[in-house]
């Protein structure tokens, strides 16, 4: 029976954390929907499953807190920092957008190095970095 039990709490996990991130990417702009009302119905079902008797059952995580976390983390996927290639030469860097001649970093041989440096100086992981580059159209 305990095996039964761990992978009913692992069940539950799943969805506890499908639902955090599918809410993370609706309010942080990652996820496409036909208009600005699909969203927002998308977000509203979310909430209530959040503060439903239902989430209470899968985890002891309460639900308005796990929403306000995922709101700031969701507030700061902006891009503060860019990448450019240094006219020239093979080499990138990190500067602020629209200030590419202005170099905030040592030079790297690849765009992916200069990448992982801009996220790192955001406070941001690699993923949620490039997800938002990809969102706001930055190749």
């Amino acid at each position: 029976m305990a095996g039964s039990d761990y992978n009913y709490q692992l069940l539950a996990n799943a969805i506890v954390e499908q639902a955090a991130d599918d809410y993370f990417c609706l309010v942080a702009g990652f996820t496409k929907t036909k208009n600005e009302a699909d969203r927002k119905d998308k977000i509203n079902a979310l909430q209530k499953f959040f503060l439903s008797d239902w989430y209470s059952l899968l985890t002891n995580v309460d639900g308005a807190y796990l929403m306000r976390k995922l709101n700031e983390k969701a507030e700061t996927m902006v891009i503060v920092y860019t990448v450019a290639h240094e006219k020239g030469s093979p080499l990138w860097y990190v500067c602020k957008p629209g200030e590419e001649n202005v170099p905030l970093s040592p030079r790297w041989k690849t765009k992916k190095r200069a990448l992982r440096k801009a996220a790192e100086m955001q406070g941001l992981d690699l993923r949620d970095y490039m997800r938002v580059r990809k969102r706001d159209g930055i190749d």
